[in-house]
């Protein structure tokens, strides 16, 4: 490898990583703040840290199902009769 060709890998990294911690530190922000959008900025943040991090990707696999298990959550507490008439289908 050049180089020209290590120095730009380099600067990527740094670009990424950069990018990667800023959007988790403003996600981190916005799970408090009523106005960011928390948990985007946070996945976004762990998705440039996971190429160089796999712990990075763990957390980042850990809050995707979080937020999944969350959104569930929400769905079955807004339209209840909709669960029901799944659970009464199953039967």
């Amino acid at each position: 490898m050049s180089m020209q060709a290590r120095e730009n890998s380099r600067i990527k990294k740094i670009m990424r990583q950069t990018g990667g911690y800023s959007c988790v530190a403003v996600g981190a922000a916005g799970c408090v703040l009523p106005i960011l959008p928390g948990i985007p900025l946070m996945l976004l943040g762990l998705g440039l840290l996971a190429v160089d991090s796999p712990r990075a990707a763990r957390l980042r696999d850990r809050l995707k199902e979080h937020a999944n298990r969350q959104i569930a959550r929400l769905r079955r507490k807004v339209d209840p009769a909709k669960e029901a008439d799944k659970s009464m289908s199953q039967d």
